[in-house]
């Protein structure tokens, strides 16, 4: 991590402060400590999630039913009732017109001669690759970004996943080059202003999607996994890996030592 000090250029966190809506007679009141507790502030509350950049109004679940697509979905739904593979690529194209509900309601109620275990399978299989996709196209979009800012965004989008009109509408919003850009040079200067001008604690929390799911860490959490069942995967992941590499350091120590004592309590007790 940079070392930080009071010659750093606080230009582009001027500028950022200065982008969302702060005045530059604001700004020059604050001395450094209260410039960068301002940005911090903003970021948490915008660029962290990037929220900022969707209406969330655009959000709200509407069902968008038609007559004349429905009576073209449950058409191509009879005629590959037989072909499963075929049949869960109409369900899971469906999807971009209709909601979940919509179209496990359509199914239910026109396919009496399919079991409804049947129909749930397919839907599951259907969504699950609907929703894949919706994140591919997400992630071909953001592949530019810094690993740390495409990890977090990627693992918010993943816990999103249910809700693919956000997902829709952030492929849309995305689709915008401008819009897209502006997302891709935020992401950068985030990226080194987290690194140069905050405390490591602030850039293991921001980007600890990224940090704890790095291939160095994975092993190392999967070595202490292996020398002891004390712990979950889940909370190691958690702990920073310089802590996790003095766990495993006093873990091995401790087993050795417990393997000592064995063998001098069988030297004393050769029967116990």
């Amino acid at each position: 991590m940079n070392t930080k000090d009071d010659k750093k250029d606080l230009k582009p966190i001027k500028a950022f402060l200065m982008r969302h809506g702060h005045t530059e007679q604001e700004i020059s009141k604050l001395d450094k400590d209260g410039i960068m507790q301002l940005y911090e502030k903003d970021t948490r509350t915008e660029t962290l999630n990037f929220l900022h950049y969707m209406d969330k109004d655009n959000y709200t679940a509407i069902s968008s039913l038609d007559e004349a697509d429905i009576g073209d979905f449950k058409l191509k739904v009879q005629e590959n009732l037989e072909n499963t593979l075929v049949l869960m690529s109409i369900i899971r194209d469906a999807f971009n017109d209709f909601s979940y509900a919509d179209v496990a309601d359509i199914l239910t109620l026109n396919l009496k001669n399919v079991s409804m275990l049947k129909i749930q399978r397919i839907l599951r299989i259907a969504y699950r690759e609907f929703q894949e996709n919706l994140l591919d196209q997400i992630s071909m979009q953001l592949k530019e970004l810094p690993i740390e800012e495409y990890k977090v965004i990627m693992g918010y989008y993943e816990k999103k996943r249910n809700d693919t009109m956000r997902l829709q509408n952030t492929i849309t919003e995305l689709g915008n080059e401008k819009k897209r850009q502006q997302i891709l040079d935020m992401a950068h200067l985030k990226l080194l202003i987290v690194k140069d001008f905050m405390p490591d604690e602030t850039f293991n929390d921001t980007y600890k999607e990224y940090l704890n799911n790095t291939p160095e860490k994975l092993a190392l959490v999967g070595e202490i996994l292996g020398l002891t069942g004390m712990y979950s995967k889940k909370y190691l992941q958690n702990i920073p890996l310089e802590e996790l590499e003095t766990m495993k350091e006093k873990i091995i120590a401790n087993k050795k030592q417990d393997e000592r004592d064995q063998k001098n309590l069988h030297a004393l007790c050769p029967n116990a």
